[in-house]
Parts: structure tokens; C-alpha cells; sequence
């Protein structure tokens, strides 16, 4: 008798990771697809479909049930919808794409949500009741759990902190709006602060300067920021950034009956103090919803720095 397995995809605007997943929680089997190629759903649920398929028959199992987390996931439809940091536009019906190759039971959700409830279950936040989590990567989610519940909201999409105005009037946001946080805290919002600083500082000759812009990722600037680059530690100086900017102005009281702008900023301070403690990549896989993190992080620049930055 084949050995059941959850299946987990995580849906980014960089890459799909997907994990083979145990009864307890253990992934046991990898991959990714790369989302560069893909401008056609089709073909790309089709080739999803087949590398999970593999992935299964190599470890002689079969699905049990498969959880999606994907930009703008509605949980209520199981539809993608208007994903702005996807090629895929409109409304995508995926689950029921995918179910067309894999007849199991597949769920999907919006991807921060997923990781929020991942942590919950078996990362850093297990345990706790009440949390926000944001991830980092192409664009910038955030999930939020209240007495122990996935807020969800009508759309799917309750929480979504990253389309949050941080800068009035600032950079325009692939939602159409301006200012968003996702447009400076996310991967290529790091980017283009780093772009714009180096461009600032007086005959910039460090280890980046000749790498344009479209070369850049996150990892080689946190890499020259930790290795005293003068390009990068303008960012470095205040460890907040600006997801600690967003975090005071979430009307969410996570501790009833104490004072609101109190409560917040001790939240806050933990955030600064435990970032990064969670299960992160392994996050929770269970079989009806998955919770993969963006792997995309790197350092996040202050909006208090001093650097004239385009929009702070």
C-alpha cells in the first residue's frame, strides 16, 4: 500500500516552491519552479502537475490532499485573483486546474495567511493566540491570526498589510496605488532604495557599483551591508525599517485592556527581537493548506535615514 503525503505549493512572484509533506509535519521531498518562463497558466499548471506527479512516484506515495498559498489567494473561492505581482491577470481558478491532473481535495489561500497559520501550528508562533506576520520577497504579505483564528475576510484577503500607505504620494505600486509598503520593503522595493542610495553617495566605488539595477537581489546587497559597504549601511541605522513603520499603525490591540499605542510598540520590539526565529522555508505543510515563507529577505532601509531617498 503506497504511503499518503500532503502536498504544499507556495505560489511567489519569483519562484513556486512545493513540498511533499508527512503526517507529521515532515517535509521529505522538494522542488521549485522557476515563474520567469511562465506567461501562460495553463502550461504552467500543467507543468506544476507533472513535477508533482514525479516528485510522488519517486517516493512510491500518493496525495492525500494539496494546500496552495498564493498572492491574492481567495480561501473562500480558490481562485488567484488579480494577483498584481503575477503574470497570470484576472481571476485563475486553480485549484480546480490542478485537481484536472491530481483528483484529490485542493485548497487555497492567501499565501501569508498560510504562513501565518504554518508558524502557528509548528514554527515561532506556536503557542500564541494573537499574532501578525509579515513575509518578504517579491512582494510583501502579512497574515494575522486573532484568539487563535485566520482572519480571512469577505475577500480572502483580510490583513494585507503590505498594500498599507507607508509614504503618501511615494512609488508606484504594481496595485495601482501609491506609497504601499510592498514598494519599499519588498525585494525589488530593497533594490531600488539601495539603487537610488548608491547613486547619492559621493564617488560610490564599492563592490556593487558597477551591477545594475535589474542585477541586484537582496542577498548580494545584505552581503555588502554586512561587509561595511558605504552604499548599504545607510539602511543599517535603524533597525525598525519599515515594516516597524507600518506595525504602530495596525488598528489591531493585540492585548485587551491595555493602552493601544503601549501594546503595539512592545509588540514591536519583540518583532525586532525574534524576526527570522520561525520555521521560515520548512514552514508548516499540512494537507489541506500549506504555509511556505518567502525566501527573498535581505535588509530593510529606515525611512528615518538621512539619505534622500526617492519619495520618503
Amino acid at each position: 500500500m503506497k504511503k499518503k503525503l500532503g502536498i504544499g505549493v507556495d505560489i511567489g512572484g519569483t519562484n513556486t516552491d512545493f513540498g511533499l509533506v508527512d503526517a507529521e509535519g515532515n517535509i521529505v521531498r522538494r522542488g521549485r519552479l522557476k515563474m520567469a518562463g511562465y506567461d501562460d497558466v495553463a502550461v504552467y499548471v500543467k507543468d506544476l502537475a507533472e513535477a508533482l506527479l514525479a516528485a510522488l512516484g519517486e517516493l512510491d506515495a500518493e496525495a492525500e490532499g494539496i494546500g496552495i498559498g498564493a498572492p491574492n489567494g481567495n480561501f473562500h473561492t480558490s481562485c488567484i485573483e488579480h494577483a498584481p505581482n503575477l503574470k497570470f491577470k484576472g481571476i485563475i481558478p486553480l485549484s480546480d486546474m490542478l485537481r484536472q491532473y491530481i483528483n484529490v481535495p485542493v485548497t487555497l489561500s492567501n499565501d501569508a495567511n498560510a504562513a501565518a497559520y504554518g508558524e502557528l501550528i509548528y514554527g515561532g508562533a506556536k503557542g500564541m493566540k494573537d499574532i501578525i506576520m509579515f513575509t518578504l520577497g517579491t512582494g510583501v504579505g502579512s497574515g494575522v491570526i486573532v484568539d487563535g483564528k485566520l482572519v480571512h475576510g469577505f475577500t480572502g484577503c483580510a490583513g494585507e498589510l503590505g498594500h498599507a500607505i507607508l509614504v503618501p504620494e511615494g512609488r508606484l505600486c504594481t496595485c495601482g496605488r501609491r506609497g504601499c509598503l510592498e514598494e519599499y520593503a519588498s525585494a525589488r522595493g530593497i533594490c531600488q532604495t539601495f539603487d537610488e542610495l548608491r547613486r547619492w553617495v559621493t564617488c560610490y566605488t564599492g563592490k556593487l557599483a558597477n551591477i545594475p539595477l535589474r542585477g541586484l537581489d537582496t542577498k548580494l546587497i545584505a552581503d555588502a551591508a554586512y561587509a561595511g559597504d558605504e552604499g548599504t549601511c545607510p539602511g543599517r541605522k535603524n533597525p525598525d525599517g519599515a515594516v516597524g513603520e507600518i506595525l504602530p499603525r495596525t488598528p489591531l490591540c493585540l492585548v485587551q485592556g491595555e493602552d493601544t499605542d503601549s501594546c503595539l510598540r512592545t509588540e514591536r520590539q519583540r518583532c525586532r527581537h525574534t524576526w527570522g526565529c520561525g520555521v521560515g522555508e520548512d514552514a508548516a505543510l499540512i494537507p489541506d493548506i500549506v504555509a511556505c515563507q518567502g525566501q527573498e529577505n535581505g535588509t530593510l532601509l529606515s525611512k528615518r535615514s538621512s539619505f534622500p531617498v526617492t519619495g520618503w
